[in-house]
């Protein structure tokens, strides 16, 4: 018997396919939920149901945490970067919202993972240091 059920969200990319891994071998067992165009080839030997759909899907969200320990918040959409921050905005805060609620009505632990790239522009000039008085 697993140690934990967790969900995983953004399983698919590098940080999350190596959470998945991690997770599998510390005994935990893991669900993913996945973009139907992602792939899951290289996660298939860690997780063990996938969930397709995405975070801004009320049923995919209630599928993922659905009898889970844990959540674990990965993943982003960054398609409506590029138009404004008015659409990044609507594209990832209101299902992560979702995500955060439902997993705190199913009584699970909630990580909510992030990136630098809440604080700098990712671009070639940056020298990639983050110091505490890094304007935010």
């Amino acid at each position: 018997m697993p140690d934990m059920k967790v969900a995983l969200t953004g399983a698919s990319g590098f940080i999350g396919s190596y959470t998945a891994a991690s997770l599998k071998r510390a005994g935990h067992e893991v669900r993913a939920l996945v973009r139907p165009t992602s792939r899951r080839d290289h996660i298939q030997p860690y997780v063990s149901e996938f969930i397709v759909g995405s975070h801004n899907d009320p049923e995919a969200i209630q599928a993922l945490v659905d009898g889970v320990d844990a959540v674990i918040h990965n993943s982003v959409d960054w398609s409506a970067r590029e138009i404004s921050p008015y659409d990044d905005f609507e594209k990832n805060v209101p299902g992560s919202i979702r995500l955060l609620e439902a997993a705190r009505l199913a009584g699970a632990q909630f990580i909510f993972v992030s990136s630098v790239a809440v604080l700098h522009e990712i671009s070639d000039e940056w020298n990639g240091l983050i110091t505490e008085t890094h304007p935010a």
